[in-house]
């Protein structure tokens, strides 16, 4: 009896969750079907399966809250016997689920439908006993298509850039998520007549000569969002308004992927979604097209953040350009005084001036004891007249926090036998007792807890001949690794140059991780304001040739009116500030 009694809880519990997944399948299945018949609102048909709770799929089912006629099949099949099979009525005979019915009509469904969904049939009548033939009776089915159905669509985002003619451009197309199955997408591109079409105000319509694009298929595997398609502009020498021409998408079902409301397109024809793409002129010296690139990008706090504004072409005139600066402050981030976060005017020297058609904006930032997160700068074109804001209209610099962060000193060691001269240079001689290199102190405090890269600079002035003492290849911006300890030496090696030449100065400079050529990441570590850099002074040991010369080999003894003239010569031209002291005696 209890095996019997164990035995009755499971089949009453499978058949719960099976009522469970019929009404879920419903409401699932319905809400896909009214995306599918191109409901215009990607969240008016997803709202059904995930703004809120179905009609069904919120309440006790029929199926789950009662006995059907079929429910008591499965779960009351033990008690069936071969002529007791009840007779499946006409009007449920061949009933196949309306996945069309509004969600008030879904709210009661009979048995018979249930049944002709699950594509259940009455269990075997037999008086047979055991778990399996109650597990014959859950619809495995419908609960596999309810997970599928209950799936969210993903959307697709179309950015569309505005270029410049002679430029580059790219079309993004990204899913809001990785779709579970891939998705191909034509992409098109054609040519419209701006008498007949409604095209952006002030445009006119592209030629085909204007730009160059193939039309491609691209597919979004399983687990990709993201896919760029290129297309290029012709330049010309034609003064022209902005230009448009069309891209459209097409080729993907409601049920794979709905268009982006934050990319809405600018309408449909026949269907299929349509962006314009403008191609702005370059050519209007009266109308020139403004555009802005960053400078040094990351700065350290403290310093400035610079910004090129551009001109194409340069202005017949001198244009002021109204560029709006901006920074990101959450998390505390504060690298801009509040009087410089607004719109600066920028003026544009006109063709013919010094740097005609360029012009520079600076952006100071704040140097504090703040510890806070990176930050970054912004500067973006403003709409303004005499120009046209082109692509890009806005850049960032990233501005790097300096508080905590280690600090990289240089500097170099005494060494006995030898002393600084008066410009604070330790002083070696180009050969004899003393070795040909000098060793560098390169640390980091505090000391990093495992092996660290940051950048010096060696360079050379002075010296023979190029390349000088200093190999070439020796000088530049070089990599170091810091180990745990905190500090290393580096050392710089020099070539005796068996000549008579100047003395060389040879400097190892700390420098920031955002110099061109330094490996080290942004905004890792510091330059010491005090210690930064430290020089060897490396004096030629080669003598000098001096030769005298005199106009006169005799002189008339007592006679004042007899002169000799003699001329002191040397091998080689003086360096600038250099002094030699040749002694001479007259006898």
């Amino acid at each position: 009896m209890e095996r019997m009694s164990a035995g009755r809880a499971l089949v009453r519990l499978l058949g719960s969750v099976w009522g469970r997944a019929i009404g879920a399948a419903h409401g699932a299945v319905e809400s896909a079907d009214r995306v599918g018949d191109g409901l215009t609102s990607p969240s008016e048909g997803l709202g059904i399966i995930a703004g809120r709770r179905s009609p069904v799929a919120g309440r006790r089912s029929p199926v789950a809250g009662r006995r059907s006629p079929n429910s008591r099949a499965c779960a009351g099949w033990r008690r069936l016997t071969p002529s007791a099979s009840p007779p499946e009525s006409s009007a449920s005979a061949g009933r196949r689920f309306d996945t069309r019915r509004t969600a008030s009509s879904s709210d009661r469904f009979d048995s018979s439908t249930t049944r002709a969904v699950a594509g259940i049939r009455h269990a075997p009548q037999h008086p047979r006993r055991g778990l399996l033939p109650a597990l014959l009776c859950l619809p495995l089915p419908v609960v596999l298509a309810t997970e599928a159905a209950a799936q969210t669509v993903p959307t697709l985002k179309v950015e569309v850039p505005t270029v410049t003619e002679g430029e580059t451009g790219a079309i993004t197309l990204t899913l809001s998520q990785a779709s579970s199955q891939p998705i191909e997408i034509t992409f098109q591109d054609t040519t419209i007549d701006c008498s007949t079409f409604s095209c952006p105000q002030g445009t006119t319509s592209a030629g085909v000569s204007d730009w160059s694009f193939t039309g491609v298929t691209i597919t979004f595997a399983i687990g990709e969002t993201t896919k760029t398609v290129s297309f290029t502009t012709n330049d010309d020498s034609t003064v022209e308004s902005t230009e448009v021409f069309v891209v459209t998408v097409s080729g993907f079902s409601s049920t794979e992927a709905t268009i982006d409301p934050s990319t809405p397109a600018v309408g449909t024809v026949f269907g299929v979604p349509y962006w314009f793409v403008r191609i702005q002129d370059n050519d209007n010296p009266a109308n020139p097209n403004i555009t802005i690139a960053p400078g040094t990008s990351p700065v350290t706090e403290g310093t400035n953040a610079t910004f090129t504004v551009t001109a194409t072409p340069a202005p017949s005139a001198a244009t002021s350009v109204s560029v709006a600066v901006s920074e990101e402050t959450s998390g505390g981030r504060d690298f801009v005084a509040s009087g410089n976060e607004t719109t600066h005017t920028v003026s544009i020297p006109a063709s013919g001036s010094p740097s005609a058609g360029t012009a520079t904006l600076t952006i100071p930032t704040v140097g504090d004891s703040t510890d806070e997160p990176h930050g970054a700068v912004t500067a973006a074109v403003q709409t303004g007249t005499g120009y046209t804001v082109g692509n890009p209209a806005s850049a960032t610099v990233t501005v790097n926090d300096d508080d905590g962060l280690p600090q990289l000193s240089i500097a170099l060691p005494s060494v006995e036998g030898l002393s600084r001269n008066t410009a604070g240079q330790l002083v070696f001689v180009e050969t004899g007792t003393d070795s040909t290199s000098v060793g560098f102190d390169v640390t980091l405090t505090p000391a990093p807890s495992a092996d660290f890269t940051a950048c010096i600079r060696v360079t050379e002035t002075g010296g023979g001949a190029a390349p000088g003492r200093v190999a070439a290849g020796d000088e530049g911006v070089k990599a170091v690794t810091v180990p745990s300890t905190g500090s290393l030496v580096y050392t710089v090696t020099w070539t005796d140059t068996a000549a008579d030449d100047r003395d060389s100065v040879v400097t190892v400079a700390a420098v920031a991780p955002q110099t061109p050529g330094c490996s080290a990441g942004a905004g890792t570590y510091t330059v010491s304001s005090t210690e930064g850099s430290d020089t060897a002074r490396i004096t030629d040991d080669d003598p000098t040739v001096v030769a005298l010369t005199s106009t006169d080999a005799r002189m008339r003894e007592g006679d004042a009116t007899d002169p000799a003239t003699v001329t002191v010569g040397l091998a080689r031209r003086l360096f600038a500030g250099e002094v030699i002291a040749v002694p001479l005696t007259l006898a």
